[in-house]
């Protein structure tokens, strides 16, 4: 008969590889918990990063159906997570101006259907008036902030020109029109200008200003190409 401790029966138990076996569980498990450590903030954010392609386009979807307050208060909960998404700021810049368009249509019909003053409905149009200012005035302001994103720059420093100049005409408000030069030979100097805005019928206002004048001479916009 062995004796005891000479010979391992085939359920005895090795500790050494016990040992090695607990190592490498623990070293596995460390591996994988740092791993997602890693990956799991790169889940989340691919599923934040969806989320916001889904609500842009939810709200794309609502300002190209001209359901501009829908369209606007997903904007700004996008920008409220992302303020500097310049492609949002854009977008919510051209729907408050979409808003604004859309009203002065309506402004525009009524004194084409109305015969004479005494008929005007004063109450309506007093509130049309002010809900114009107020979009044109936001729309305004977002384009003003593209001046930050060069993808957008361009075009959001020509919107807002425009922008200024129809404010300038509509309140017959000279320092209006004076922003509006003011941005135009600013951004036209510093090569971010818009030159097509010299042909804009709603620029034609400033035309009457000789800086106006001069910065169309001096910087024609680009012949069209059909």
């Amino acid at each position: 008969m062995a004796e005891p401790g000479k010979k391992k029966t085939a359920l005895a138990i090795d500790e050494n590889r016990i040992s090695f076996a607990l190592l490498f569980l623990l070293i596995a498990i460390g591996a994988s918990y740092g791993l997602w450590q890693i990956v799991q903030p790169l889940m989340v954010q691919s599923a934040q990063q969806e989320d916001q392609v889904s609500r842009r386009q939810l709200a794309d979807d609502f300002s190209n159906d001209r359901q501009y307050e829908e369209a606007v208060l997903l904007y700004e909960e996008i920008l409220g997570d992302d303020p500097l998404n310049g492609y949002v700021t854009a977008k919510l810049a051209l729907t408050y101006e979409n808003m604004m368009r859309n009203l002065s249509g309506k402004e525009r019909k009524i004194y084409d259907e109305t015969e004479n003053s005494i008929d005007l409905p004063s109450d309506e149009l007093e509130q049309l008036d002010k809900d114009i200012n107020v979009h044109l005035l936001k729309a305004i302001d977002q384009y003003a902030k593209l001046k930050d994103h060069l993808r957008f720059r361009a075009w959001g420093t020509g919107r807002q020109i425009l922008l200024y100049a129809i404010k300038a005409e509509r309140d017959d408000d000279e320092q209006y029109a004076q922003k509006a030069i003011r941005i135009a030979r600013d951004s036209l100097e510093g090569n971010y200008g818009w030159p097509r805005i010299f042909s804009s019928q709603e620029a034609q206002y400033l035309m009457k200003y000789p800086e106006f004048r001069k910065l169309s001479e001096m910087y024609p916009p680009p012949p069209r190409i059909f």
